[in-house]
């Protein structure tokens, strides 16, 4: 299975486990049924500083997950409107 992109907060409730949605719910299914299942997180630098987002990115990892970001870091890239 694979959640792309993986916001900010798909990411912090995948880790608390939160299923309010049926999308959250599948991915939370699929890990607890050892479900190969992969992450492509899209978040900004900014959100990738708050304290709870790497500890939670480790514990989806720990629970099977994988992410295909470097330490869950993603550089925010802005686009200058002419």
């Amino acid at each position: 299975m694979l959640v792309a992109p993986a916001s900010f907060n798909t990411v912090n409730k995948i880790a608390a486990g939160i299923n309010d949605n049926l999308a959250l719910g599948l991915v939370n299914e699929a890990l607890g049924a050892s479900v190969p299942t992969g992450l492509v997180p899209w978040v900004n630098s900014a959100l990738t500083a708050h304290p709870a987002y790497v500890p939670n990115l480790d514990v989806v990892r720990s629970g099977g997950g994988a992410s295909c970001s470097e330490r869950g870091r993603l550089r925010c890239v802005r686009h200058r409107r002419s």
